[in-house]
């Protein structure tokens, strides 16, 4: 609890030598005590402007009187965790986010593709399917310009900007047939 409360308000946490602590004030003291840790240097670890962890440095059986050099790779080692812990939440609300869109696009009756970043088929949605004829599984890790020039001839290359301003020339679209409920 006092070591907490002194990482909010003063960001680390310096003890060159545990014993000079007043054990009334600090409760952890008697556990770093009987640890043989005399000397201890800690920085938050955070996640936004919570503190979701520590990292720090404990010696044993001697003081160390930590100098400004300790302090500042603690400090670079803790902000390389802050960044791993934001890139994590990071990818795991996008791959959240993904993963309802994907169930959406899957109750849409319009025909829909998603893909990644790299440009790659991640969700065909059963309309898309049906028209195309391509299962999902076999677009999937695929670029969608190769997915496309399959079921519409020269679609990959409209898509890639390399073609003009018409996406596709008329001679080369492809007959879908009429379903057969009418709609």
């Amino acid at each position: 609890p006092w070591s907490l409360a002194r990482l909010r308000d003063d960001g680390a946490l310096a003890i060159p030598d545990i014993q000079f602590l007043d054990s009334d004030e600090v409760p952890e003291m008697s556990r770093w005590l009987r640890q043989g840790i005399p000397s201890l240097l800690i920085v938050p670890v955070r996640e936004g402007r919570e503190i979701v962890g520590v990292l720090g440095c404990e010696t044993l059986g001697r003081v160390r009187h930590w100098g400004q050099r300790d302090r500042q790779l603690l400090a670079t080692m803790a902000e390389i965790c802050q960044r791993f812990l934001d890139d994590s939440a990071a990818a795991r609300r996008l791959a959240q986010a993904n993963e309802r869109a994907g169930d959406l696009a899957e109750l849409l009756p319009e025909a829909l593709a998603m893909t990644d970043t790299d440009g790659e088929g991640v969700v065909w949605n059963p309309a898309l399917a049906e028209l195309s004829r391509m299962a999902p599984e076999q677009t999937r890790g695929r670029s969608a310009a190769a997915v496309l020039d399959e079921f519409v001839p020269g679609g990959g290359k409209w898509l890639r900007g390399q073609a003009g301003d018409d996406p596709v020339e008329a001679s080369t679209l492809v007959e879908i047939p009429d379903r057969q409920d009418g709609s």
